[in-house]
């Protein structure tokens, strides 16, 4: 039992320190499913287009900063 606890600390210990290594290194973000910033194709549905177009218009108030 202990060893399996200690055993699953040391694999999620090296997995954020692999994540982490990757921040570092600059990787590229994860795009969502209409493109993110390189605006590839849009498989939205109308509905989902013009809710991402009215957040860049205003702005995403989930991130707004008080």
């Amino acid at each position: 039992m202990t060893t399996t606890i200690l055993a699953t600390a040391i694999l999620m210990g090296c997995v954020m320190a692999m994540m982490a290594v990757g921040v570092m290194l600059g990787r590229p973000e994860l795009k969502g499913s209409c493109g993110g910033k390189e605006g590839a194709a849009c498989v939205c549905s109308t509905y989902d287009r013009l809710k991402c177009k009215t957040r860049k218009l205003v702005g995403d108030p989930s991130h707004s900063h008080g």
